[in-house]
């Protein structure tokens, strides 16, 4: 905690070389928040070195104690070879494990991971179930990844006015960045592609989904802070 109060500016400034010395006093006794946050601060250079090993080591750490947003990152970590060597296998391990928990992100990824058949056996199916998990908490990737199984009719029948609502749900729900610029084209594309009834139909569905998901704002947060 009194690291978390130096990285957060709890009562005085903020200070994340003084919060990297107690987190790791409580990382080196056990406490897996701790492991995550020094990990946290690994990753992206904060009271200490960027190290990319050293920050998926607290991440391993904390995965193994059940910590689920370190499941999510370790998992980030085999998939992208950051502080260790690549395994979708890996990735897909504790994407499952976080997944199970109810984590929105790594719901994305594991069905990422089974549409592409990365670490596991390629199955729409199972693509689809949790892009739509995950979605239904908000997360605009799975909104729109699950506009591009219906564009081209992947574990799906094909049908361009879902996935044109599903595209500007995402683009709806994604911060400015180039996520959002995706979505947005996406969406545009098949509208030129619409007749005038599909694009009413595509208007409802969309108005239907936004109801259904409760226009959530995905903000995924991995500041040691934050994430307490």
């Amino acid at each position: 905690m009194l690291g978390f109060m130096y990285a957060a500016a709890v009562g005085g400034l903020r200070d994340y070389e003084k919060a990297a010395h107690w987190y790791r006093l409580a990382a080196e006794k056990g406490y897996s928040r701790a492991q995550f946050s020094l990990g946290v601060l690994y990753e992206n250079g904060l009271g200490v070195p960027a190290d990319p090993e050293e920050s998926a080591r607290w991440f391993c750490a904390a995965s193994s104690q059940g910590d689920v947003d370190a499941m999510l990152k370790t998992g980030l970590c085999y998939l992208n070879a950051k502080g260790v060597g690549q395994s979708y296998e890996e990735a897909f391990h504790w994407f499952e494990l976080a997944s199970e928990k109810g984590a929105a992100t790594a719901q994305f990824y594991l069905g990422y991971l089974y549409d592409e058949g990365l670490g596991t056996a390629q199955d729409f199916g199972q693509a689809i179930r949790w892009y739509s998990t995950s979605a239904d908490q908000g997360n605009p990737q799975a909104i729109g990844m699950m506009g591009v199984l219906y564009e081209y009719g992947r574990g799906v029948s094909r049908d361009l006015a879902e996935a044109c609502a599903r595209y500007g749900l995402a683009a709806e729900q994604s911060p400015p960045d180039s996520t959002r610029e995706r979505f947005v084209k996406f969406r545009d594309t098949l509208l030129e592609k619409l007749s005038d009834d599909e694009r009413a139909r595509s208007q409802r569905i969309a108005e239907r989904l936004a109801r259904s998901l409760g226009k959530f704002s995905e903000q995924v947060r991995f500041s040691s802070y934050d994430s307490h």
